[in-house]
């Protein structure tokens, strides 16, 4: 195949291009009620257009425009990207596979024209989508309510789900867990450039007390397993790193664990899979019917085991300290409260305890440890803010400015969660310097069909392979030193929210697979 190569060497201010032959898809949504309800506030109760939803699912349309509407009315366009996933398996009572499940489609883009960051995530399946438009400073989501068959529209200004301190059981690292993570070994003869090339595998488990909470239906379990998992893969793109699922695993008759508390709850799970399963982690979701709730826990800092079962295994037996069993995490979606009667799930609350305990399983502790290196010559280490005790002997860290991270504690009474900041720059840099380093995480097998380049804050050489289209979303923050080359087989697409700042270059090859010279 001829190769074509399109070098932009970044001497001007700003460089932005984009693609206008995008189609525009009408509403997948109608008919609008409004509805405000004592303990939640206000909403619209929608009716889903199930034929357009369910034509385009039968299409895979590898792109669109989507129409949405801020919180005051105004119309806008989200230009829409089909994500890979991989082929995802799923079980039923850890037995046979399914092959009756429509594996959803993840699809995230950006609002056209908006300038700053702002994510856009739908999850489509037959009869079924969720969308969240994380814009500055509100959100707006689309789900489908818990217990009625329309769906609910609502921003996050005009909604209120029960609050408590957020409270994660995985403890702060032993002196142990530090010097593992500063031997993390990294393979040089066989080096990859950098870990956006790596590709994070977990296999989730759902209890049935999870099945019963999505009605007793295997499929609406997949489905909200998978609108969770978009905006997680999404967190984790922003960080230039590949975060799937490999297999999901729904109990719909009494589980093998006991889930009474988080510590039981991981213990009798990592017990009962110990390194037979599918992935290079392994998550139970569990709902429990409890105002308190269960919250998370990982099994401690910088575990990953190989992806087929048995492979580089790290199952602990007999932790010190106790929760420390290897690459398994727990985590009750229903860790704020009794959400039974509520319209719609707290789809930001359940993407949080996901991706922060998988951010622990990647290496990185709390933003309230005490132990972050802030500066160096001389070293001064400590907390990165102050939204819990501090964990360690140290001077309270600062107030988050508008919000905290993934991997803070800034969710409670009178705190938000910016989905906007990510895991913040000290967290998002040790856990890539965790997967770059940890040879049972192994390079992204095979090559993509369709792939989003996100935000690239950090320099360095980048390298991004498809063998169809390759959609260029996010800002690079160039310098001298970085260098991202993008190599589609067939097309490549500069999107609305694609900047490029000076001095970087940008390197383009209509090429496909078999490596970027």
């Amino acid at each position: 195949m001829k190769k074509l190569i399109f070098i932009l060497i970044l001497s001007t201010r700003l460089f932005t291009s984009y693609s206008q032959d995008i189609k525009l898809i009408s509403s997948l949504w109608k008919s609008s009620v409004n509805k405000s309800e004592k303990e939640f506030g206000k909403y619209q109760e929608v009716e889903l257009n199930e034929q357009l939803v369910n034509e385009l699912y039968k299409s895979k349309g590898a792109q669109f425009a989507l129409p949405i509407k801020d919180e005051n009315g105004n119309d806008m366009l989200a230009d829409m990207v089909l994500q890979p996933m991989n082929d995802v398996r799923v079980k039923i009572n850890n037995a046979a596979y399914s092959n009756d499940i429509a594996i959803p489609l993840l699809y995230s883009g950006r609002i056209r024209g908006m300038e700053g960051k702002n994510e856009v995530m739908l999850t489509l399946a037959p009869g079924f989508i969720s969308m969240q438009a994380i814009l500055p400073g509100i959100s707006i989501c689309l789900e489908k309510q818990l217990h009625a068959n329309n769906y609910a529209l609502y921003n996050s200004q005009e909604t209120k789900f029960p609050s408590k301190p957020f409270s994660c059981g995985t403890l702060p690292p032993t002196a142990g867990d530090i010097e593992r993570l500063k031997k993390n070994k990294k393979n040089e003869t066989g080096k990859v450039a950098n870990p956006s090339d790596k590709c994070i595998f977990v296999f989730v488990d759902c209890t049935e007390s999870l099945f019963t909470h999505y009605g007793s239906d295997v499929q609406n379990t997949v489905n909200n397993i998978y609108a969770i998992w978009n905006d997680v893969r999404t967190a984790y793109n922003n960080e230039q790193l590949h975060v799937g699922i490999s297999e999901i695993n729904v109990w719909t008759s009494a589980i093998p664990f006991t889930t009474t508390t988080r510590a039981l709850g991981i213990q009798t799970f990592a017990a009962y899979y110990q390194n037979n399963y599918y992935g290079n982690m392994a998550m139970l979701l569990d709902w429990t019917n409890t105002l308190t709730g269960n919250s998370g826990v990982a099994g401690g800092f910088g575990w990953a085991k190989g992806i087929a079962p048995n492979v580089c295994g790290n199952y602990n037996p007999n932790p010190n300290p106790v929760w420390n069993h290897g690459s398994f995490i727990y985590n009750d979606l229903n860790y704020f409260g009794n959400y039974q009667n509520f319209p719609v799930p707290a789809r930001a609350e359940e993407v949080y305890i996901v991706t922060h305990e998988i951010g622990h399983l990647l290496g990185s502790f709390h933003t309230h440890n005490c132990g972050w290196l802030l500066s160096s010559n001389p070293n001064v280490f400590g907390p990165i803010d102050n939204c819990a005790p501090m964990e360690g002997i140290c001077t309270a860290g600062p107030a988050p400015v508008n919000g905290g991270t993934f991997m803070s504690y800034c969710i409670g009474p009178g705190q938000f969660m910016n989905f906007n900041k990510g895991f913040g720059p000290l967290p998002g840099q040790v856990i890539r310097d965790f997967v770059d380093g940890n040879d049972c995480l192994t390079n992204c097998i095979g090559c993509f069909s369709i792939i989003t380049v996100g935000a690239i804050p950090f320099q360095g050489v980048y390298q991004y392979e498809a063998t169809n289209q390759i959609t260029a979303t996010g800002i690079i923050n160039g310098n001298a030193a970085t260098i991202v080359k993008i190599d589609a087989g067939l097309k490549i697409v500069l999107a609305p929210g694609f900047k490029a700042t000076e001095g970087g270059k940008v390197k383009i090859f209509i090429d496909g697979c078999g490596g970027i010279r």
